[in-house]
């Protein structure tokens, strides 16, 4: 994959005689600093973490979230 994303960068899918290679981007919510997040964007159990699903519609939505940034990535199927 490596190779093939050096060569043609933008593209999304290759195809092959015999299957098909494609990539879709997803996000994920990185916690920088768990201690950093306020209350609201913790969830309460035993212990606590952080509630990226609220995390990621609040910063997807504009709001700044100590702590946390929201990542773009890509992942790659073969078929």
């Amino acid at each position: 994959m490596l190779v093939l994303t050096r060569l043609q960068p933008n593209a999304t899918r290759f195809s092959f005689p015999n299957h098909e290679l494609s990539s879709r981007k997803t996000q994920a919510v990185e916690i920088a600093d768990e201690a950093a997040l306020p209350p609201e964007w913790l969830t309460v159990k035993t212990t606590t973490q952080p509630d990226k699903t609220a995390i990621k519609a609040a910063i997807k939505a504009g709001q700044q979230i100590p702590g946390a940034q929201l990542l773009t990535r890509r992942s790659w199927r073969i078929t």
